[in-house]
């Protein structure tokens, strides 16, 4: 039995147990599912042998993102890193919609009532609502949400919830006025620095056709402050994935 040396949002890394290689494992390609594992028999591609992989990590995507970029950032990749950022602020965003919009009214119903064949059908409608938002709309909605007081407690609203997504134009940038009428001053400060963001600029930047080569203290602003309001965003507005709310933290 082998643990997992590494494990990111795309591959596993392990060592074989028989010759002692390093097996790379693509979770798409070479697994029926994308984990995590807590025990996978898996063949070796050197060796030819089985043996059992444990220990995959549990971690939300976006902070498999932002471990990547703190690697290619020692490794003086700015570039990537910045991507990485990038993806990973996306990717909570997803996680706060996600998890306002579906889980969280899915895990408030009773055990009996929970219904999964409407979860995935509203996952699916979530997804059409979103399927042209970019990072500063999915900011905004996540803005938005949090200053309307949007929180459907049932599937049946959370449906009508998703529906306002475009009717109220909640991917829309919020006016400071709008902002300010937020009573909580954590959770005003913490609206008011997401914002503020620049990494949603810079990736842009290095991303498209200019391809710009970021500067170490460019992106050591987007790694190390911002990457700290990621975290604090996700303590005050309550940001849950779909695993910490089926664990009773709804």
């Amino acid at each position: 039995m082998a643990r997992i040396s590494k494990a990111d949002y795309e591959t596993v890394a392990v060592t074989c147990d028989h010759c002692g290689a390093e097996c790379v494992f693509n979770r798409r390609e070479n697994f029926t599912n994308i984990g995590p594992y807590a025990g996978e028999n898996v063949a070796c591609p050197h060796c030819h042998r089985d043996f059992r992989m444990i220990g995959d990590t549990i971690n939300p995507p976006y902070e498999l993102f932002i471990s990547a970029a703190r690697e290619y950032f020692r490794g003086k990749r700015y570039m990537l890193a910045t991507a990485n950022i990038g993806q990973a602020w996306e990717l909570f965003f997803f996680t706060f919609a996600g998890g306002k919009y579906l889980y969280r009214p899915f895990f408030l119903s009773p055990m009996g009532k929970r219904d999964l064949d409407r979860l995935n059908a509203l996952h699916c409608h979530l997804d059409q609502a979103l399927r042209k938002f970019t990072f500063n709309p999915l900011r905004n909605l996540l803005v938005n949400t949090v200053v309307q007081a949007v929180a459907p407690q049932t599937l049946d609203e959370a449906a009508q919830a998703i529906d306002k997504i475009a009717s109220a134009n909640l991917g829309a940038d919020p006016s400071p006025s709008v902002i300010s009428t937020v009573a909580d001053p954590d959770i005003r400060q913490v609206l008011e620095c997401l914002l503020a963001l620049s990494i949603g600029n810079l990736r842009n930047r290095v991303l498209h056709h200019r391809a710009y080569r970021p500067l170490r203290a460019e992106v050591d602003h987007c790694l190390e402050d911002e990457v700290l309001l990621l975290y604090r965003a996700r303590t005050i507005l309550g940001v849950r994935s779909f695993e910490e709310l089926r664990a009773g933290l709804v």
